[in-house]
């Protein structure tokens, strides 16, 4: 088994993400109508630790919500503005966020 040590920097980012998505007045709901209005987006050519972090974000949502999101990759991501994005690892939106050193 393998342990994966996420630092709290990680944390606190992608808790603050959450927070100006919220705070922006934006109402997308992450389920209704018994749809899960999610995806989960990788880089164009994710490690096996961001394929294993969206299979286990996919796993939970599905356990918390009945359906598990699809994961696409960054290329695929739906145009709709109606989905909340969870992107993980070193994606081009996170690159553009400030999140990583380029």
């Amino acid at each position: 088994m393998y342990k994966i040590v996420v630092p709290r920097i990680w944390l606190l980012a992608l808790a603050g993400q959450c927070l100006v998505s919220f705070a922006s007045g934006a109402s997308i709901g992450l389920a209704s109508d018994g749809s899960l209005a999610a995806e989960i987006v990788l880089p164009q050519q994710p490690c096996d630790v961001e394929k294993y972090a969206a299979e286990e974000l996919q796993y939970h949502l599905g356990k918390a919500f009945g359906r598990r999101p699809a994961v696409v990759s960054e290329g695929g991501v739906s145009s709709d503005g109606q989905r909340f994005r969870f992107f993980i690892g070193r994606t081009e939106a996170a690159k553009r966020a400030g999140l990583l050193a380029v």
